[in-house]
């Protein structure tokens, strides 16, 4: 095997660098040596053949051997690096067990990362508060009652202002009521597209807001909600919400004729 091939061998299966790989593989074949003789041997730089030196023998490829006139450089036999790599390749393989669980462990917590529980009055307004991206559309299944009778009556106002402000549009499906019925009059104030549904027939009791790639899902009375925030299952809700949306158009003609 020529010097060449056997140079590009040593790169590529002991990961030195060209310059490194040079001058060990000058010391594997002539012995001991010095810096400068190195550096007229391998046509490489004196003050980089010290740096290399100092590399090879931190990495344990070569000795170092101090005399009066100048150090004296010897290569490791290569035995004895093979030796030392595989007592590593041995170390390494004994931390796999524990580095397959942390693996686990930051999967499992990506996982969570999609979905998060809310309870409590703050937690349905960190929700509402999640949706409201700029220039963005909301599509959602809600009841209007909870506008009016629940704790979080008088944030639903500054939640419709701040909406607007934001330019966040909505597509709505309410269950028909007088307060639905005022929420559908204002609809164009609010950038809210409203229709309505016969409560008997397809009664609404939680709200899902459908945005970005989550899924808000809130049960009022019980002051609880979760966001899952997933591509796939928020846009498969979405071609859902949008056949449900033409479907409750034609409803709304058939049973609320006055509304249209």
């Amino acid at each position: 095997m020529d010097r060449k091939k056997l140079l590009g061998l040593i790169i590529d299966t002991l990961s030195l660098t060209d310059k490194e790989a040079t001058i060990y593989l000058e010391l594997l074949l002539n012995g001991q040596s010095n810096p400068v003789k190195l550096a007229r041997e391998t046509k490489i730089k004196r003050p980089t053949v010290y740096l290399v030196l100092e590399n090879l023998e931190s990495k344990g490829f070569v000795s170092k051997q101090k005399s009066k006139n100048a150090n004296l450089y010897q290569a490791i036999d290569a035995n004895l690096v093979l030796e030392r790599l595989q007592n590593k390749f041995q170390q390494f393989s004994s931390l796999l067990p524990l580095l397959e669980s942390l693996k686990s462990i930051s999967k499992e917590a990506d996982q969570a990362s999609l979905f998060r529980y809310f309870t409590g009055e703050n937690g349905l307004i960190s929700i509402y508060e999640d949706t409201l991206i700029p220039d963005s559309e909301i599509l959602a299944w809600a009841n209007s009652r909870f506008t009016e009778e629940n704790c979080l009556s008088n944030y639903y106002k500054i939640y419709a202002r701040k909406k607007v402000k934001r330019n966040v549009k909505s597509k709505v499906i309410l269950n028909d009521t007088p307060e639905s019925r005022m929420i559908q009059k204002e609809g164009i104030k609010y950038l809210r597209e409203v229709v309505l549904v016969p409560k008997q027939q397809f009664p609404l009791n939680l709200e899902i807001n459908l945005y970005d790639d989550k899924v808000a899902i809130m049960a009022h009375e019980d002051l609880v909600g979760v966001i899952i925030q997933n591509a796939s299952i928020s846009e498969m809700l979405k071609s859902i919400f949008l056949m449900n949306f033409e479907y409750a158009k034609i409803l709304e003609e058939k049973h609320f004729p006055s509304n249209n």
